[in-house]
């Protein structure tokens, strides 16, 4: 296959790459960042983290022997789980009924924007890190198990987070009117 039909050199494929670096970038550089540049920067990021998911390309499965290499350790993932707990504060915590617990209660499910977000993360940060091996195998291979894993669950976490943040960024507005987004 030319490298101009291979949608791993599309524009969507790249426009996809920038906004996983723009959401990385926006969780590793927030530690000088106040509470409500740090919201209005993840809204941004998983915002357009989750438009260029959507427009994807179609990959062909290209199977491997090996399994794919995990680049996010259990301590990074923490680490950014971390992050944004200590920037959210009490706030991390929202309820919803957007979850699979769900056909298990009647009430809505306690979750977490840092859990959501160290998902996310840990999903696109590995595809990422694969796409850097240049092995059209291995890229390919990311790429499927990328998009069948924003199918299956960040997809729907970067929605739940962008909803929890929505609420958490306008409704200390109307508290603190002095304080735009």
């Amino acid at each position: 296959m030319k490298q101009s039909e291979n949608p791993l050199y599309s524009a969507e494929t790249i426009a996809f790459f920038k906004a996983v670096n723009l959401f990385c970038t926006t969780i590793e550089n927030s530690q000088d960042k106040s509470k409500k540049d740090f919201i209005k920067g993840l809204m941004l990021s998983l915002s357009s983290l989750y438009t260029a998911a959507l427009t994807l390309p179609e990959f062909m499965e290209d199977f491997l022997e090996d399994e794919l290499e995990t680049y996010v350790t259990e301590e990074l993932y923490m680490a950014v789980e971390e992050i944004v707990k200590q920037k959210l504060g009490a706030e991390d915590n929202y309820l919803t009924t957007q979850c699979v617990e769900m056909k298990y209660s009647d009430t809505p499910v306690l979750h977490n924007i840092s859990e959501d977000v160290a998902d996310i993360y840990q999903a696109v940060c590995d595809a990422l890190k694969r796409l850097q091996s240049e092995q059209e195998q291995i890229m390919t291979a990311a790429m499927v198990e990328c998009v069948s894993s924003f199918k299956e669950y960040w997809g729907l976490n970067c929605v739940r987070a962008l909803e929890a943040l929505h609420t958490i960024a306008f409704s200390s507005q109307e508290e603190d009117e002095e304080e735009d987004f």
